[in-house]
């Protein structure tokens, strides 16, 4: 009777702990891009203080920083589908 409290203890534990690697992971998905595009248009305000070009230094700012954020996600996401397929070949 013990021996499946203990499972269940262990099954519950490992499920929570999967599940906090996994709001972690996406959490840090979010700041990158808000991050990126934000840096992206404050150096677009930057430029168009400095070339006098109103609205376009923050509109390409936040284009050139959303894509650069995206191809963050990309690269991050693909770090993590090699990361999972490493530690499945280590468990079989």
């Amino acid at each position: 009777m013990e021996k499946k409290k203990k499972q269940t203890a262990n099954t519950t534990q490992k499920g929570r702990s999967e599940w906090l690697a996994l709001c972690m992971t996406m959490s840090a998905f979010g700041f990158t891009l808000f991050g990126s595009i934000g840096i992206g248009i404050a150096l677009g305000c930057v430029i168009e203080r400095y070339f006098h070009i109103s609205p376009w230094g923050s509109i390409s700012g936040g284009l050139f920083g959303s894509f650069f954020g995206f191809y963050s996600l990309y690269r991050q996401a693909i770090r993590e589908i090699e990361r999972d397929a490493k530690e499945k070949k280590g468990e079989t």
